[in-house]
C-alpha cells in the first residue's frame, strides 16, 4: 500500500451526524449558531488563502512568499529552498 493511499481528501471524509442535545431556558442558541457560522466563515476564508499560497509557490517557486524575518542576517529559508532534501546538491 503506498503512503499516499492512506491519505483522504477533504471531501472524502465523512460528516458527523448531528448529535442529540438537551436544550435548555438559559442558553443562548442563536448565538451558539452565529459563532458556528462564524467559524465556518474563517476556515473557508483561510482555506482560500492556503489555495492562493500554494498555487503562487507552484507558479513562481518556494521563495515568491516569505515572512520579512527571512530577510534579516542570519534567515535561512531562502537558502534551505534552493537545497535539495535540506542538503547542498
Amino acid at each position: 500500500m503506498s503512503i499516499f493511499q492512506r491519505f483522504l481528501y477533504e471531501g472524502q471524509i465523512p460528516k458527523e451526524k448531528p448529535k442529540n442535545e438537551q436544550m435548555d431556558l438559559f442558553t443562548d442558541y442563536a448565538a451558539i449558531e452565529r459563532k458556528r457560522e462564524e467559524t465556518a466563515r474563517e476556515e473557508r476564508k483561510e482555506k482560500a488563502i492556503q489555495r492562493t499560497l500554494i498555487s503562487l509557490k507552484n507558479k513562481f517557486g518556494k521563495n515568491i512568499i516569505l515572512k520579512g524575518s527571512n530577510f534579516r542576517e542570519g534567515g535561512m529559508t531562502i537558502e534551505r529552498n534552493q537545497q535539495i532534501g535540506g542538503h547542498k546538491a
